[in-house]
């Protein structure tokens, strides 16, 4: 890298003097040369150069390796070693120092340059994979879960710290250790052996859960209760290539559980406990508790009674007063009186009923019981005696029945914290799609490292010393390759199959479920115009774009009210005039919602689909609803816009492909190294891929026009159309598409063999005519088998 700063460490005066004339000649700033290790860490501290040059012997106290080793350590900054010889142990305490690279003096310039080049580039890509990784690796820490991930062995590579709470062990003991050694689960109530999720995982290849009355054993031997869920991670060839193992410590919520069993059976033991008959009505007579007593005296069968209402249990003579003491009841909150109960087979049994006002989420019930008093209407005093004891004993029994409604309370709360667990794991899911949003940029660097190390190491004899650096920098290239598939797998785990789906239907069903959560005020309207509306998709996720548009919608109306409005509408894009460069000309479906709402600034709607972009108040949104729309519908192969004016409402419009064939061209195939001597138009918008590229086509014999303008080689290729043999292009580009110059060149000559490049998966740019899809990442083997299947088909 032409102006690098840089630090020579060399004792011998000539050697240094002609070191220094050599990078100042070659472009680069030598800061200073010095001769000892004591002044490398002292210049290395003052002036912070970008590499250090350094001998490995050298006179004084600190020779070149002990200096190294402080400058990585504590300046992390890439040594490359210069050395005509050094004994073995001196180069084993030089590897422990992690090197950049090593020059063998006498050295060629070129040497030089490659060693000091390919170290200042790895050096930079080290910080950066350490960022990413950094931020990766937060991510999962961050977590309230527990989670483990290990490879296709079941070996552990990575363990956040809830994880190492739970289990007892640091990350750093079990590192590349099985998981069965640390993680041994047994069920609570067999003591058997539960089998490790991630073993079945490997086994079968699906998402697995744990059964019920599961237990993890800790280091420490102490029991906890656990539920979880693994899931394999994948490869593009849908290899499994690791396990995600994500666990949680539920003892709180059996705690919780086993509380709420407890009291609801406590209350229908107090209830049946009673001596009279329970009973529990809604104001409109419905019958919705009552105890054992009831259905003895009544004579009626549970069925019998779930499809009666309260006037139903007397005659029509006594139905006006109890109407009335109904009434009382709900006015008053409690009445007291006498009437006959009218059983099954024609009996009236006369009984001293109580009835109280119970209200439970805002609605009123009638709680109340009553007891048998035939015999006591002919004594005057033991009916005074009578009701003076029921009026004691229901006072008594006032507790029971306070009992019974925090049972109820407590099942609703119960269900309100299920709820708050249901959305907390649809932002697990917001951030699993935002990891996997970074990885396809990684691909283009990636691209440059393994194919310009190739390149180099085809030019480097098999016994150079330089030979096994490059190929270690190689093989650190397509690890981070393999690394990006993990990630695109991993955001992909939750992701249901894709089937047709009728969006009006899907529309109804989730209005129906929005209705009840927007205000009174909000009148919702849906507009169906589509004459065909069927789409191949995910239906989980466009319900949750719909659920997050209808969302948001009613927000920006909860002060004032107004109309929401949901519509479906047919569409076609020509090829001159599609929404988007990206989409293909075809038939659309187009989901809109609109509001009536107070709108949006220009400068708001230009943000609207950026991540973690909210104009709400804190803890009332993410700011990821709209990132997460724009993400599942460009998934689909459609695309999402939004129209907002201040004061005028605002409408978002989802365009998704209605369903067709779709065929593109297989990037499969063996890999050969055999050449050719056609020509080649290549167009990548990325100088370093052109350039890599090009050097490899070459190398295999092939003559290369490259472009780095896709208009540019159109016009090209319309000048002398027989003159190319194979096109190979870029995807994403500006001003055209690397589709779009496919489509323009196949016009000109059709079944031109066209091979389409990308960061991007394969799934996502497949088009007709297009012969093949070569990945940024592939190697020069890749490109040449490609290339001649291709040519020969």
């Amino acid at each position: 890298m032409s102006g690098a700063r840089i630090l020579v460490v060399e004792d011998e005066a000539i050697e240094a003097l002609d070191i220094e004339r050599r990078l100042t000649a070659s472009g680069y700033t030598v800061i200073d040369s010095v001769s000892t290790g004591e002044e490398a860490v002292r210049r290395v501290e003052e002036t912070g150069p970008d590499l250090v040059l350094m001998d490995i012997s050298l006179h004084g106290e600190m020779d070149g390796v002990s200096a190294a080793g402080m400058i990585r350590t504590q300046f992390d900054i890439p040594v490359v070693y210069l050395t005509a010889y050094a004994d073995e142990p001196t180069l084993q305490r030089a590897k422990l120092t992690e090197p950049h690279g090593y020059i063998v003096k006498p050295f060629k310039e070129r040497e030089l340059y490659i060693a000091i080049d390919m170290a200042l580039y790895k050096h930079k890509l080290e910080r950066k994979l350490k960022e990413n990784e950094k931020w990766l690796a937060t991510t999962l820490r961050s977590i309230g879960d527990a989670v483990i991930a290990t490879d296709n062995a079941g070996q552990i590579t990575f363990m956040n710290g809830v994880a190492e709470d739970l289990l007892g062990w640091k990350l750093e003991e079990v590192l590349n250790r099985k998981l069965t050694e640390v993680f041994t689960i047994v069920n609570r109530d067999t003591r058997l052996p539960v089998e490790n999720p991630v073993t079945r995982v490997l086994r079968e290849g699906f998402v697995v859960g744990l059964a019920n009355h599961t237990v993890l054993i800790a280091r420490n031997g102490s029991e906890i209760p656990i539920d979880d869920s693994a899931a394999p991670i994948k490869d593009d060839n849908r290899a499994i290539t690791g396990v995600i193992l994500v666990f949680r410590d539920v003892t709180e919520r059996q705690e919780a559980e086993e509380n709420v069993l407890r009291e609801k059976t406590f209350s229908e033991m107090a209830i049946n406990s009673l001596p009279g008959i329970f009973y529990l009505f809604e104001q409109n007579g419905t019958i919705r508790r009552w105890n054992s007593n009831f259905e003895q005296v009544t004579g009626y069968s549970p069925d019998e009674i779930t499809r009666m209402t309260l006037m139903d249990f007397f005659s029509p003579e006594e139905q006006g007063s109890i109407a009335q003491a109904v009434n009382k009841v709900f006015s008053d909150g409690k009445a007291i009186f006498e009437e006959n109960l009218l059983c099954k087979d024609g009996r009236t049994v006369p009984h001293h009923f109580m009835g109280f006002r119970m209200i439970v989420d805002g609605v009123p019930y009638l709680v109340g019981s009553g007891t048998d008093v035939t015999g006591h209407r002919a004594m005057e005093n033991e009916l005074r005696r009578a009701r003076d004891d029921l009026e004691r004993r229901v006072e008594e029994r006032t507790f029971e029945l306070r009992e019974a409604y925090e049972a109820l309370r407590a099942e609703t709360e119960e269900r309100a914290r299920a709820e708050a667990q249901l959305r907390q794991s649809h932002k697990m899911e917001a951030i699993g799609t935002l990891a996997g949003g970074i990885a396809h940029d990684f691909n283009n660097i990636l691209a440059g490292i393994i194919g310009f190390t190739e390149m180099v190491l085809e030019d480097v004899p098999p016994e150079s010393p330089i030979r096994r650096n490059l190929e270690h920098v190689l093989k650190g290239g397509l690890r981070g390759r393999d690394l990006v598939k993990q990630i695109l797998s991993f955001t992909r785990q939750s992701e249901q199959e894709r089937k047709p789906v009728a969006l009006g239907q899907l529309i109804g069903e989730t209005l129906k479920l929005i209705r009840p959560v927007v205000p009174s005020t909000i009148d919702i309207r849906k507009n169906i115009a589509a004459v065909q509306d069927t789409v191949m998709a995910d239906p989980v996720q466009i319900e949750q774009v719909l659920m997050n548009l209808c969302t948001n919608a009613a927000h920006a109306m909860r002060d004032t009210g107004g109309l929401l409005e949901v519509g479906l509408a047919d569409e076609h894009f020509f090829r001159e005039t599609p929404i988007r460069s990206s989409m293909k000309p075809g038939d659309y479906v187009r989901l809109s919602v609109s509001d009536s709402g107070s709108g949006m600034e220009p400068d708001i709607l230009e943000r609207v689909f950026d991540p973690f972009f909210t104009t709400k108040g804190p803890g009332e949104g993410t700011g990821l609803g709209l990132s997460v729309v724009h993400g599942i519908a460009k998934s689909h192969g459609g695309h999402v816009t939004a129209h907002s004016e201040p004061g005028r409402g605002s409408t978002f419009h989802v365009y998704l492909p209605k369903i067709e064939s779709v065929v593109a061209g297989d990037a499969g195939g063996h890999a050969v190294t055999r050449g050719g001597s056609e020509c080649i138009l290549l167009v990548d918008d990325e100088e370093t891929i052109v350039e890599m590229n090009s050097q490899r086509l070459s190398s295999l014999g092939y003559k290369v026009v490259a472009f780095m303008n896709s208009v540019d080689a159109l016009k090209a290729f319309e000048a002398e159309p027989g003159k190319f043999d194979l096109l190979i292009t870029d995807y994403t580009m500006p001003h055209m598409t690397g589709i779009d110059l496919a489509r323009a060149v196949l016009r000109i000559k059709p079944d031109f063999p066209v091979i389409l490049s990308s960061g991007l998966e394969e799934e996502m740019v497949k088009e007709v005519g297009v012969k093949a899809f070569l990945s940024k990442t592939a190697g020069k083997r890749e490109l040449a088998s490609l290339i001649r299947r291709v040519l020969e088909e």
